[in-house]
């Protein structure tokens, strides 16, 4: 009898931890739906890279960096490699690519009309059939005069 009480405990035990599991999970993702609910309809870029500009500054100090910039852009991607879901992974990208630019001396002005511009220019390119092409390599327009 001792044992099957035992084992019942047990049974209870394990139910309990797999409760709080769950519980735990459902919370976790009710945060994150409420901190994705949260997020701006809109977002003001420019705004943005005043803002991280200033921080960089700040923390960073002043001048081009560019080798520190493109070292530190080589790691985040082999960080976005080992987490391509993970899109805080992808924003280092970006904050550093940004950060480059305007270490370059463009303003966040010239990077978003740059932005603009350079989805315009891919717009008006032709591209291969990306249903036909090598998933593991880069899909690049067609040059004129290409075969």
């Amino acid at each position: 009898m001792f044992d099957f009480i035992q084992e019942v405990l047990i049974i209870l035990l394990f139910l309990a931890v797999l409760a709080w599991m769950l519980l735990k999970l459902e919370r976790e993702r009710r945060e994150e739906a409420e901190r994705v609910s949260n997020a701006p309809e809109t977002f003001d870029l420019i705004q943005h890279l005043r803002r991280q500009w200033a921080f960089s500054q700040r923390t960073f100090g002043p001048g081009s960096r560019t080798s520190r910039v493109l070292e530190h852009i080589r790691k985040e991607l082999s960080e976005v490699e080992a987490a391509p879901e993970d899109p805080i992974e992808w924003a280092d990208v970006l904050l550093l690519t940004f950060d480059g630019a305007m270490r370059a001396g463009h303003s966040p002005e010239a990077i978003c009309q740059a932005l603009t511009r350079k989805l315009a220019i891919n717009e008006q390119r032709t591209w291969p059939d990306w249903r036909t092409a090598d998933p593991t390599r880069p899909l690049e327009h067609i040059r004129a005069g290409a075969e």
